[in-house]
C-alpha cells in the first residue's frame, strides 16, 4: 500500500503473486483432461485455488470469475480444471508483473459522493445449469452522471447465484439485488463517516428503517445494466414482471429509484465493466481501466 504525491492511495500484491506456486502437471497428465483427479492432485487444486482466491478478493477482480469457475468444478475435477488452475495462475502473475492495482483517488472534497453499482449475470453457464453473476461497487461523485469521473471501486464478486433461475432477465434481477444489498451497507457507513449518526442517538432510535434510510439518502445510487428487460423493469413504475420472484429481487431498488432520486441507467454490453465477471473468454481490458 502507497500513497502517491497526488494523494491516490494505490495497492497491489506483486509480491505476493511472484511467491505463488502453480501445480506441477506432468505432459502425460495434460493429455488425458479428461480423467477424475486424484486425492493428490485435487488437494493441490484446493491449495493453489485458495491463493488465487485471494488476491481475486483483495486486489484482482479480473481474475474473479476464472476462481469462482474452477471452484464450483471441484467435486467433479478432471484434468482440465487443472490446467486452467494454472493458466489462471499465469494470468495473475502476469497481471501483478504488468502493475495491475487497485487506485482510489483523491475527490474534491466539496463534491457530493455517489455510490456507483455495476452489475451483470450470465444464464445458465455454470455446472449443473447454475447461473453467474458478478457486481462492482464503487465511490464516485455527481459527474458520473454527465460524464467522466473519479470511480473508486471498494467492493466487488462474482458468484454463482444461490438458486435456480428461468430466465435471463431472473438472473439479473438477482445478482443486482446482491449489489444493491452492498451498495447499501457502503452508502450507510460512507454517510457515516462523512456526516455522523445525527442528533438523535441510535439507541433512542425506535424506527430503525427510516434511520437507515436516512443515512442512506446521504449517499445517491447511480446503477449501470446492459439487460434492457431490467432497466424496463425498474423504472416502469406499477408494473410487475411476469416472474413474481423477480418483483421481489428488485422491491428495494425500485423503491429507491421512484421515491429517493437515485438513478439506474442502461448500457450497452460493450460497455459492461463487470461482463468479465460472469463468463470466460471476456476482454477484462475495460475493468482494468476501471479500477485505474
Amino acid at each position: 500500500i502507497r500513497q502517491a504525491p497526488d494523494y491516490s492511495v494505490h495497492v497491489s500484491q506483486k509480491e505476493y503473486a511472484e511467491n505463488v506456486k502453480p501445480m506441477e502437471i506432468s505432459r502425460e497428465r495434460r493429455n488425458d483432461p479428461t480423467a477424475k483427479a486424484t486425492p493428490k492432485e485435487l488437494s493441490e487444486f484446493r491449495g493453489i485455488t485458495s491463493e488465487l482466491n485471494w488476491m481475486a478478493r483483495i486486489t484482482m477482480p479480473t481474475i474473479a470469475y476464472g476462481v469462482s469457475d474452477l471452484q464450483q468444478r471441484t467435486c467433479e475435477l478432471t484434468g482440465h480444471q487443472l490446467v486452467q488452475a494454472n493458466n489462471l495462475w499465469r494470468t495473475a502473475k502476469q497481471n501483478a508483473s504488468e502493475g495491475e492495482e487497485l487506485i482510489f483517488h483523491s475527490t474534491d472534497p466539496e463534491a457530493k459522493i455517489w455510490c456507483g453499482v455495476v452489475a451483470d449475470a450470465s444464464f445458465m453457464n455454470q455446472p449443473r445449469e447454475g447461473s453467474q453473476g458478478g457486481f462492482l461497487v464503487a465511490l464516485t461523485t455527481e459527474e458520473i452522471l454527465k460524464g467522466p469521473a473519479p470511480f473508486n471501486v471498494v467492493e466487488w464478486a462474482s458468484n454463482k447465484i444461490h438458486r435456480k433461475t428461468r430466465s435471463t432477465l431472473a438472473s439479473e434481477a438477482a445478482e443486482l439485488s446482491v449489489a444493491w444489498d452492498r451498495a447499501s451497507y457502503v452508502r450507510t457507513l460512507v454517510a457515516e463517516a462523512l456526516h455522523g449518526l445525527g442528533e438523535q442517538p441510535l439507541q433512542e432510535t425506535k424506527d430503525y428503517k427510516a434511520r437507515w434510510q436516512t443515512m442512506m439518502n446521504k449517499v445517491p445510487a447511480a446503477i449501470l445494466t446492459d439487460c434492457r428487460s431490467l432497466f424496463d423493469c425498474c423504472r416502469k413504475v406499477g408494473s410487475l414482471p411476469s416472474e413474481r420472484r423477480v418483483a421481489l429481487d428488485l422491491l428495494d431498488v425500485r423503491e429507491s429509484l421512484e421515491e429517493n432520486g437515485d438513478v439506474i441507467r442502461w448500457g450497452p454490453t460493450h460497455v459492461m465493466a463487470a461482463d468479465c465477471l460472469t463468463k470466460w473468454g471476456v476482454d477484462p481490458d475495460l475493468l482494468k481501466n476501471l479500477l485505474k
